[in-house]
């Protein structure tokens, strides 16, 4: 009989002519065992020198859901921050210097509406000046915005200088508005004529905000990018966009409170009444960014203050040729 042009195979579904499939080359071993610092994502316990198969001995959780609450995938793409803790206290600086201004805008409004309703002196005169130091405080924390680490295109970092720069004249203008706060309400929510100075300065004020917010954003976003929170949905990825349409808003508003004051009575106080709307929505929406801004910030910390984690970090791996046969009970 002559013999199979295939060779010998102990397949039984072996086709007579076709050679055996080439077999795929053997993977490398990978550890079973954790070999860097790993705090338990539930209750912190140190995991390290457990196996990753097994269950954290405190509470229980699977080490292998911290493995993925931990590990970043894009660990070894991601560019060194050459000073962590500077640039974090920059970011914090700028984002409750933020948060404070705008709250203190508020009181200074609430304080104003009570003295035109009531005539209560309800707002301390130093309102407006720690109005403008927080406001330049901010604006020294986004320094930390400009070059956070190598590899920003240099467009983005002239946007973000440039921005940093725009909070010189939006305190003046900030000044401007509140200096005198206790004789007229801050925004003129209520007035029945509104000012067309305070309208125009309120009106670049909400120009400034755009530029300064679409300024930052795009190495804003590169931080962000650093973050695994981002990649899990946790973290806003629009707050500055937001932002920006939040000041947008409110510039709309003013223009239109501006051209209202041009025309007819009847015109004049249905548009007035728009852009009173529109201005109110700003203040909200803009208070509302400016919150979301500071939680995501702080949220963001582990990502600035610590290099991204990588799995090779976590899991030791065997020597090649050792025995990785499982022990026997």
């Amino acid at each position: 009989m002559p013999k199979s042009p295939s060779p010998e195979s102990d397949n039984p579904y072996a086709v007579p002519g076709l050679s055996e499939p080439t077999p795929y080359p053997p993977r490398e071993p990978v550890g079973h065992q954790l070999s860097g610092h790993l705090p338990c994502a539930r209750c912190r316990y140190e995991l390290q020198g457990l196996s990753i198969a097994s269950n954290c001995p405190e509470c229980g959780l699977p080490i292998s859901a911290t493995i993925l609450a931990v590990v970043d995938p894009y660990a070894k793409e991601l560019q060194p921050i050459p000073h962590p803790r500077w640039t974090f206290a920059g970011l914090m600086v700028w984002a409750t210097g933020a948060l404070v201004t705008t709250g203190l805008m508020w009181l200074a409004h609430l304080g104003a509406m009570a003295y035109s309703l009531f005539r209560i002196q309800a707002t301390p005169s130093w309102l407006a000046s720690v109005i403008v130091a927080s406001t330049l405080l901010s604006g020294i924390g986004v320094l930390a915005l400009v070059r956070p680490h190598a590899k920003i295109r240099r467009r983005q970092q002239l946007a973000a200088a440039i921005a940093a720069c725009g909070f010189l004249p939006f305190a003046w203008l900030h000044w401007e508005l509140f200096a005198d706060s206790a004789q007229s309400l801050g925004f003129e929510f209520f007035s029945s004529q509104p000012d067309e100075a305070r309208v125009v300065t309120r009106l670049l004020c909400g120009l400034l905000g755009v530029l300064i917010t679409l300024g930052l954003r795009p190495n804003a976003r590169v931080l962000v990018s650093r973050s695994l929170v981002l990649r899990t949905g946790k973290v806003d990825r629009q707050t500055l966009y937001a932002l920006a349409a939040a000041f947008g808003v409110g510039v709309i508003g003013d223009a239109i409170q501006l051209a209202s004051l041009h025309l007819r009575p009847v015109s004049m106080d249905v548009m007035r009444s728009v852009g009173m709307a529109l201005a109110v929505l700003s203040s909200l929406l803009c208070t509302l960014g400016v919150v979301g801004l500071f939680v995501d910030t702080w949220r963001l910390r582990h990502a600035v203050l610590s290099e991204p984690l990588d799995l090779g970090q976590l899991i030791a791996t065997p020597l090649m040729g050792g025995s990785h046969e499982p022990r026997r009970a």
